[in-house]
């Protein structure tokens, strides 16, 4: 009997923790630091549920961050397709969950490498393809430098999360971080690549604009994430998990 309320109450415990993960997400969300005009936002709603799959796991994040993507499409979620308002908030936010896959320190070690390695091939691949994407410039040359300064600005982004991740090397927090984070941003890039696409300027690769426009929304907040959340997990380390 004593074990089954045991069980019991950290059932609950799990639920309230998680309830409280969606509700200062979704309080988080509604402070936006800056609006982007085809949606997105810069904000850091996300925080909570990185939190709670890091110490909680991939179950409960996931579950706690689709319920936090259903809270933002309702509180005024950019719409255009059933499929995109599914990729861009239910799914987006679910996959969060994933930061929890990094709860094994010693394991998060070896995905450091990994990830630093794809990182860099991806900064070598994204460099390749803008220089290739080049039809729309000779068409438009007033875009050319504007085009130029963003290339840029990803490139030296990517390089610093690359720097940041290489101090932090082994942290499981950051990791968690990064997987949970990317694996949103990708979901945002498939959502602006199949349905936004007529925003892309004119010749430019539809997939290349969509990564553009989301990392410079997602990257911002992934950092300020990496520098505060190993604090906050530090701190309270000795609430305990399972």
């Amino acid at each position: 009997m004593s074990a089954n309320g045991g069980a019991n109450r950290e059932r609950i415990r799990l639920i309230t923790e998680c309830a409280v993960a969606v509700a200062l997400g979704a309080v988080l969300g509604a402070i936006e630091l800056w609006r982007m005009p085809q949606g997105g936002s810069i904000s850091f709603g996300f925080l909570p549920i990185i939190f709670i799959a890091h110490r909680r796991g991939v179950i409960a994040g996931a579950v706690s961050g689709v319920m936090l993507g259903v809270l933002q499409l309702f509180m005024g979620g950019t719409v255009i397709h059933p499929a995109q308002a599914l990729l861009d908030y239910p799914l987006a936010y679910g996959f969060l969950g994933l930061a929890g896959l990094t709860r094994d320190y010693q394991a998060s070690k070896k995905v450091a490498t990994i990830i630093n390695g794809v990182l860099a091939l991806g900064l070598v691949v994204f460099i390749a393809v803008s220089r290739l994407d080049t039809s729309f410039l000779n068409r438009n040359p007033s875009f050319y430098y504007e085009f130029l300064e963003l290339r840029l600005a990803v490139s030296l982004c990517v390089v610093a999360l690359f720097i940041v991740l290489e101090q932090l090397k082994g942290n499981p927090v950051v990791l968690g971080v990064l997987i949970g984070g990317g694996a949103r941003l990708a979901a945002h890039v498939a959502a602006g690549a199949i349905f936004f696409a007529s925003s892309a300027p004119q010749g430019m690769n539809v997939w290349l604009f969509s990564f553009l426009y989301n990392i410079s929304h997602v990257l911002p907040e992934l950092i300020v994430a990496c520098l505060l959340l190993p604090l906050l997990h530090r701190k309270t380390e000795h609430l305990g998990s399972v």
